[in-house]
């Protein structure tokens, strides 16, 4: 035994470690050089965030209405709805389509023509006229 192993490697040498999974050794890539770590992929871009209103782009908040049960709102109802976007708030004309206690599901068409949803809080949402729900 040589003085200058340990007692565990001077064990590991002499055992035969045939069939025994190795620790994997990472491979050298471009992707690990310390430049290439410091940089970060691009954001997938998500066509369904972002609508145009008035000329000016904006990006979604989304909202979802969690376990609440939906109610449809039938036939759909016009009213003016706040959006919230990571810019601030933006009005716009939509249809009401379903409705919880506390959101509802808004429809409308960007600039483009695109059709866009989104749940929104109840207070942030003004109908021209609404059956009052069933939920409260």
């Amino acid at each position: 035994m040589d003085s200058s192993l340990s007692i565990w490697e001077s064990c590991n040498q002499s055992q035969d470690h045939t069939g025994r999974l190795q620790k994997p050794v990472a491979a050298a890539s471009a992707a690990s050089s310390p430049g290439r770590r410091d940089q970060t992929s691009p954001q997938a871009q998500k066509p369904w965030h972002h609508f145009t209103h008035q000329g000016k782009p904006y990006r979604l908040v989304r909202m979802l209405p969690g376990d609440y049960p939906g109610e449809s709102i039938q036939p759909h109802q016009t009213a003016t709805a706040k959006v919230y976007t990571l810019s601030g708030t933006v009005q716009v004309q939509a249809r009401a389509t379903a409705r919880t206690p506390h959101l509802v599901h808004v429809i409308w068409e960007d600039e483009k023509g695109e059709t866009f949803g989104t749940w929104l809080p109840r207070l942030s949402v003004k109908f021209d006229s609404l059956p009052p729900s069933t939920n409260e």
